[in-house]
């Protein structure tokens, strides 16, 4: 695993410049359905980019046993990448379906708000059943 690290900083890097310039491109477009689906999938998308890194950042001190890291920046690292790439996984789902509809029903007009507050609403489902897990798992003897 300690070989794989200069490799996950690099990716990381480069999903983190990347998705950033497409946050920059369609941040100035966001009254729209498609550009507000975009920069929200690149969002969700950088937010794995910095949960990858952070899980390299934090498995250097669990796997050498030189510093005393606590399990549970690790595990939020996990769960915040979890959450994050399915919410993106969402998106792209919504995202495939708006564009379906724009092109059988062109003129149909698609709530941007209600995009929004379905994906708010999956992502929170998501951290709420990981926060149930891990209540779950810790009462556990």
């Amino acid at each position: 695993p300690i070989k794989l690290i200069p490799t996950n900083a690099i990716l990381c890097c480069a999903c983190i410049f990347l998705n950033g310039s497409i946050i920059a491109r369609y941040c100035k477009r966001l009254q729209k359905v498609v550009p507000t689906l975009y920069f929200m999938n690149a969002t969700v998308d950088m937010t794995v980019g910095v949960g990858v890194a952070l899980q390299t950042l934090t498995i250097i001190p669990l796997i050498s046993k030189e510093y005393n890291i606590s399990g549970y920046i690790a595990a939020t690292c996990y769960i915040l990448v979890g959450v994050s790439t399915r919410t993106s996984t969402f998106v792209n789902l919504l995202l495939c379906t708006v564009r379906a509809i724009n092109i059988i029903l062109p003129f149909r007009h698609i709530s941007r708000f209600a995009l929004i507050t379905v994906t708010a609403c999956y992502a929170t489902s998501w951290v709420a059943m990981v926060a149930w897990d891990i209540s779950w798992f810790e009462k556990q003897p």
